[in-house]
């Protein structure tokens, strides 16, 4: 039922006797409290997080710090045991602290502690045995563990920091991966095929918000969608190049790429897309300007029309907010 119907109902039940002033006045003052208490609450809530996540943070600072200035005097068993060790030691705590209602906030900052341990500590075991770390193949393993684990842990477990770290290891591994499969080729340039991975990064982070939206990791979605479009649409206009080495195909399909943006805010009540989007037309407006007409003649009335669809780009962009507002109340 919509704000709508609902007063609707009100007018036809006062109407007929059915319901007072007095009692819609309560219902409302209890409706307000409990809002204000679950407000407290909820901010009561994420100040424990952070409180958490700062202090899980900071003591993977001071285990980093410690195992820098005494490395030279430890070997190779005392350096695994120390990074692999600590990880898989803080991770365990976690999944422990997880089990209790009670405490399971608190076992979050030791699973930060270990999604921070657990890479440093699988490099320095494998490097401890003379493997070539620095190679795609090995990073590829290294990173699909870690993958799964975590992914694993967010299905079992649930939560925030579950599905960030998965996120963020699945991101690596899926880098590692394609430039292990075309190293030593000449398939793409070096920074055509940068642009086309985080191309492909970007618009996974968007789909993977939208599919966050009915889930119980939703504060995740708003990031995804921005770091997602930002990601999608430098590398949009990486590819397209400039003058004289541009591609055309890029620079022709990248302001219907923006649009669409924009457009999509409205069914998808994002406000990263209407505002990202807009941003890349303008972007895209100075670059085609510049770049075909800089040094012509022309370049003041492209400048005007830039100008003026600028103008248009706001006024759109306007319109869309206030849409958006009217959605999201």
């Amino acid at each position: 039922m919509n704000k709508e119907e609902l007063l609707q109902g009100i007018t036809l039940l006062s109407q007929e006797k059915r319901v007072t002033r007095d009692e819609v006045l309560r219902a409302y003052d209890e409706g307000s409290e409990k809002e204000k208490a679950s407000q407290h609450g909820a901010a009561a809530f994420d100040m424990a997080d952070i409180m958490y996540y700062l202090g899980g943070g900071i003591v993977a600072i001071g285990i980093a710090i410690f195992l820098s200035q005494n490395w030279d005097a430890l070997n190779t068993f005392a350096r695994i045991l120390s990074t692999l060790g600590s990880g898989v030691l803080a991770y365990n705590i976690g999944v422990t602290l997880s089990k209790q209602a009670k405490r399971s906030t608190m076992g979050q900052a030791f699973h930060l502690i270990a999604a921070i341990a657990l890479p440093i500590g699988l490099f320095v075991t494998l490097d401890e045995l003379d493997v070539d770390v620095a190679s795609f193949g090995v990073m590829s393993v290294i990173y699909a563990a870690l993958f799964g684990t975590y992914l694993f842990s967010y299905r079992v477990f649930g939560g925030v920091l579950f599905s960030l770290a998965s996120t963020v290891f699945g991101t690596v591994l899926f880098w590692s991966v394609t430039s292990w499969l075309v190293s030593g080729t000449a398939i793409f340039s070096e920074g055509d095929f940068a642009s086309y991975q985080f191309l492909i990064i970007g618009l996974a982070y968007a789909l993977l918000g939208h599919h966050f939206v009915m889930t119980r990791v939703a504060p995740l979605t708003k990031y995804l969608y921005t770091f997602g479009l930002l990601f999608f649409f430098g590398a949009a206009l990486a590819l397209g190049g400039y003058a004289p080495d541009q591609q055309y195909f890029w620079e022709l399909i990248y302001p219907g790429l923006a649009l669409a943006s924009v457009f999509l805010s409205l069914p998808l009540r994002s406000r990263a897309f209407l505002i990202i989007g807009t941003g890349a037309l303008v972007v895209y407006i100075f670059k085609i300007t510049g770049e075909y007409f800089a040094d012509s003649l022309g370049w003041p009335l492209a400048l005007i029309v830039a100008g003026f669809g600028m103008i248009a780009v706001g006024s759109l962009f306007v319109r869309l907010n206030r849409k958006y507002k009217a959605l999201k109340s």
